[in-house]
């Protein structure tokens, strides 16, 4: 593509010399790190968290830059001016270029956005596995992974840049993808990296007050989910798009009035959602029962379990029905489905009591999970848990909340403390695990351990016969970040070796 067409795709922009707006340069890629720039490159310049794009302009253009995509003009230099790009908005320049760059592919494929406070990487799974299994030709983009086939890459963001969306898009466009599930966080809209996708459907599982670190009040990080719902379609539309809502859920409810997609659906547990899940059963081995509506009815045998499974369950077979999977093929894929590795996973076991994963890192995913287990548990439940640092501080109360209401011993340890002091999180979390014990008169055990490792280690020495085990906040990460530095760390291989030592002791101690 040449540098003169992909320029034109710009909306926003405020200063462009005539040399670059006319280029015939052939465009290499688009990139917004500067350490990916090879010959014809063009990079967009991103204010980060951390880093400031702009500040490695210099190293863009050394590495073969043909233009710099940029919002702040102090930072053009006079060797280089005559090929900056001035815009309003850099990050929405990055995606109105990825989309031209890649050809839009998300008008070709049919795509499932998932979005919600809980359950979407869970209900994106779902969808995949259901599509897939039934001869579907299906790519997923979620908080664990990207892949299609054999094209596979590990996640480092729920959502990535617009650039590696786009680009993701198009590789498995090319290798005959039909489908892509889309996992879409509230900060994917806000921070343009879905901006350009064209959607035929939009999943939203639910909504809970999170990220105010983010965002200032609970308003703004709604309307930044319900944009895919409310702007979206008109802005990049596609013919009879679907909004598929959760209507137990009081805030997205309001979206049925306020939707701009072709058609809306509604799901829930209740009678009066149009796909209603209301006769499935929680058992100890998973969910049972049936979802009805809109003239069809989907028996379920799960092998998944709790109560926000069914939720993720009838959502998923929701989009899988309307997307044109036959209620047979969904019913044979149903019992194939297992718990996604960090979603309440539970480690294969020889000790009388039961230990799980889960990645629940808020107050109100902590509270899920553990009352989950609380309907599955017949003697005490233990979790061990931290919060994030630099993250929304309001999650530090409300897990320690939770834990204290809901698990009879808590063993509070660090998750990722980033550059934040892990006492200072941790206190945080005793204060409020305190005043809950205290308020609720209840009889309660807790721990201090900074050490994750050893604060899982404790929970499984501790663990007695029909004890439940829950290890929250991490799941599927494979790393612990302390400062700026990323340690290899799994809670499932950490808590797995604590197991087979326990199992070890527990064999020879039958000898």
């Amino acid at each position: 593509m040449k540098l003169s067409n992909l320029v034109s795709a710009l909306t926003e922009i405020e200063r462009i010399r005539p040399s670059v707006a006319d280029a015939a340069t052939t465009v290499a890629s688009i990139e917004n790190d500067s350490r990916q720039i090879k010959a014809g490159s063009v990079f967009v310049a991103i204010t980060g968290y951390e880093l400031n794009g702009h500040k490695f302009i210099g190293n863009a253009f050394e590495n073969g830059a043909s233009a710099v995509v940029l919002q702040d003009e102090e930072f053009i230099e006079p060797d280089f001016s005559d090929r900056c790009i001035v815009v309003k908005n850099s990050r929405k320049a990055l995606a109105e270029l990825a989309c031209r760059f890649n050809d839009n592919p998300t008008k070709k494929l049919v795509v499932v956005g998932v979005t919600g406070t809980n359950g979407k990487t869970s209900t994106a799974h779902i969808l995949y596995e259901l599509l897939k299994k039934s001869g579907n030709r299906v790519a997923i983009m979620s908080t664990i992974e990207r892949c299609y086939n054999e094209y596979q890459h590990d996640m480092d963001h729920t959502t990535m840049e617009a650039c590696a969306i786009q680009e993701f898009a198009q590789a498995v466009l090319d290798r005959g993808a039909k489908y892509l599930v889309l996992e879409v966080s509230s900060h994917a809209t806000s921070l343009y990296r879905v901006y350009g996708c064209h959607f035929d459907q939009v999943i939203f599982t639910n909504f809970d007050i999170d990220h105010q670190d983010f965002y200032n009040g609970i308003e703004p990080y709604f309307d930044a989910k319900a944009d895919l719902f409310v702007n979206y379609p008109n802005r990049f539309p596609k013919k009879c798009s679907v909004s598929i809502l959760n209507q137990d859920d009081g805030r997205v409810r309001k979206l049925e009035f306020e939707a701009k997609t072709d058609r809306i659906i509604t799901f829930g547990l209740k009678e009066k959602a149009k796909y209603s899940g209301k006769g499935l059963r929680v058992t100890d081995s998973g969910i049972e029962g049936e979802i009805i509506g809109e003239g069809n009815s989907v028996s379920i045998d799960s092998r998944l379990t709790t109560n926000f499974n069914c939720y993720n369950l009838t959502a998923a077979i929701v989009s899988a029905v309307e997307l044109g999977v036959s209620i047979a093929a969904i019913e044979r894929t149903i019992p194939e489905i297992r718990n996604i590795r960090g979603r309440l996973t539970e480690i294969p076991s020889l000790l009388p009591f039961r230990v799980f994963i889960d990645f629940a890192h808020s107050g109100t995913g902590l509270e899920n999970v553990l009352t989950a287990l609380r309907e599955i548990a017949k003697s005490r439940v233990i979790v061990v848990f931290g919060a994030g640092g630099e993250k929304d501080p309001l999650r530090r109360e409300e897990m320690g909340y939770a834990a204290a209401n809901l698990a009879e011993i808590s063993i509070i340890t660090c998750d990722n403390p980033r550059r934040e002091n892990p006492k200072d999180i941790i206190d945080a979390i005793v204060q409020s695990w305190r005043v809950a014990v205290r308020k609720n008169c209840l009889e309660r055990e807790m721990l201090v351990e900074a050490d994750r490792n050893l604060a899982i280690q404790k929970a499984i020495e501790w663990a007695e016969p029909d004890d439940i085990v829950c290890i929250a906040g991490k799941g599927h990460e494979r790393g612990q970040i302390i400062g700026t530095e990323i340690f290899d760390f799994d809670d499932y291989e950490v808590a797995e070796q604590y197991i087979r030592e326990a199992e070890n002791v527990q064999d020879r101690g039958n000898c």
